[in-house]
């Protein structure tokens, strides 16, 4: 008998265990650079690979690098490529800016534990503007996340790859329609 409730206690623990892994690596806020697949992280442009920009770690998978990045002071993304397992964990104080195509490759930023970028068209956002530049939609992502008091930022919509005006807001509310808006939801940070 002792020992059956002992098989039954680890099975518990063991469940416990597991489920509470799962739970801290569930959603660990990192959004994909130009699509995250088949991309190798850069700097400012597609030419900067300063080894400045980042530490070389190894790690087993994709999540593996992940969680040295979580673990590493200013870490804001990781460069991952699969068959080697190399991790570039990013440290650039301006974040990720760019990526370039490179088979068996992701690049992931890091927004924060627990905190996600959610895009919704065809809204625009009242509130503050903390900022208002011209870049591509990768490069307001990036500010965002290391922008200080940035809830979010809406831009008119553009093809792929190219230039816009982007308003990074201060505070998240409803406004209007016509314009493609990213909120930054974290606990605690509305």
């Amino acid at each position: 008998m002792i020992q059956m409730s002992n098989v039954a206690r680890n099975d518990t623990t063991n469940a416990v265990e597991t489920a509470w892994k799962d739970l801290k690596t569930a959603h660990l806020g990192f959004d994909v650079v130009d699509g995250g697949m088949g991309r190798a992280c850069r700097g400012s442009s597609e030419a900067d690979n300063s080894t400045e920009n980042y530490a070389v770690e190894n790690a087993a998978s994709l999540k593996g690098c992940k969680m040295l990045c979580i673990n590493a002071d200013g870490c804001v993304g990781v460069g991952f490529h699969h068959p080697t397992g190399r991790c570039e964990v990013w440290n650039r104080p301006q974040g990720v800016g760019s990526s370039i195509p490179e088979e068996h490759s992701e690049c992931h930023r890091f927004l924060g534990l627990g905190v996600t970028l959610i895009e919704q068209k065809s809204y625009t956002f009242a509130g503050d503007d903390l900022l208002i530049e011209s870049m591509t939609l990768e490069q307001a992502k990036t500010k965002c996340s290391v922008l200080p008091g940035c809830k979010g930022f809406t831009l008119q919509e553009v093809p792929q790859g190219g230039v816009v005006e982007v308003h990074f807001k201060s505070k998240w509310e409803p406004s209007g329609h016509g314009w493609t808006s990213f909120h930054l939801e974290a606990p605690g940070l509305d």
